[in-house]
């Protein structure tokens, strides 16, 4: 079960007794804490975020905070930028990107401590993805004059496998079964679009966005069902979700007409949404609830907070 906070051992044993109140029987029970249970799991998990430096715009470092946005921590320690942190499937480390001139991706724990390479060249490889059923990482490369989707294992020496066949694609996440990946690309015009690739060959399997908007930075549901983007298809950059088959509409969930909200990305559970967004004067990170409601910010710095990832 994890580790449980004291608030939250507390509304079970509330719970609990109202349960027994309410003269429920004793399957009935498990059932209902069960169900307790996982919805509280998203609060014992971590997460993580790049906070600009007020001084230096070009230097960026990596941080790490809980959900209700204390016990913030720095976890790089560089003079050059790091950005697009991602977790291990298991969680016990972290992808990022540090500027070694060009950036490679490199590994860390959640205490900071860096494990080493997984990319080193001339080329610049930035937003990866770790897959969630294997010691892989997908990523962005960027080699003139595009962006490219790579797959690879997650170790420095293990060969790549380029994806994109020469499209210019970015931003790569994995479906929760490991079989197939989301990501924008300019493939069909100048706009960014969000399709969907078989993980093993590249393959498009579906197109979900296709309109003269710039739609970007996808992110798969946990159940995957869903996937997040962000597209200023009504003038702002704005939270949207699509169902992952592409059936139905999509769903403007921030719903504003003045600022910017844009990098999205699920609770483990799927039960909330992280965010950034400059709606109070500079970037922070903020959560909601998946329809969008009870948007709550987390964050309050002079710095720019960016590039959530739960």
């Amino acid at each position: 079960m994890g580790r449980i906070t004291r608030r939250v051992l507390t509304v079970i044993i509330v719970f609990v007794s109202l349960l027994f109140m309410a003269g429920c029987g004793a399957e009935e029970f498990r059932d209902v804490l069960k169900q307790l249970v996982e919805y509280h799991k998203w609060k014992d998990q971590e997460i993580l975020f790049v906070r600009g430096s007020s001084d230096n715009k070009e230097i960026n470092e990596i941080y790490i905070m809980d959900v209700y946005g204390n016990n913030q921590r720095k976890l790089t320690q560089n003079s050059v930028e790091d950005k697009d942190p991602a977790w291990s499937a298991d969680r016990t480390m972290i992808v990022y990107a540090t500027d070694n001139d060009p950036f490679d991706l490199a590994v860390m724990t959640p205490e900071g401590s860096f494990t080493g390479y997984l990319t080193s060249g001339v080329n610049e490889d930035f937003q990866p993805s770790w897959s969630p059923v294997a010691a892989q990482v997908a990523y962005t490369h960027y080699q003139n004059p595009n962006n490219q989707v790579y797959v690879k294992d997650a170790n420095l020496s293990a060969p790549h496998t380029n994806l994109s066949d020469g499209q210019n694609d970015a931003f790569p996440d994995w479906s929760p079964d490991g079989s197939q990946i989301v990501f924008m690309s300019q493939r069909s015009g100048g706009d960014w679009d969000i399709y969907v690739m078989d993980a093993s060959d590249g393959s498009i399997v579906r197109v979900l966005t296709d309109n003269s908007s710039d739609d970007r930075n996808p992110s798969w549901s946990p159940d995957g069902t869903q996937i997040l983007y962000h597209s200023n298809e009504d003038g702002d950059y704005e939270i949207y979700v699509i169902n992952a088959d592409g059936t139905g509409n999509k769903k403007n969930l921030t719903n504003n007409t003045v600022f910017s909200d844009q990098s999205p990305d699920w609770s483990p559970d799927g039960e909330k949404i992280l965010f950034q967004s400059d709606r109070d004067g500079n970037w922070e990170i903020y959560m909601m609830n998946p329809d969008g409601s009870e948007q709550i910010r987390l964050t309050d710095n002079e710095a720019d907070d960016l590039s959530p990832c739960w």
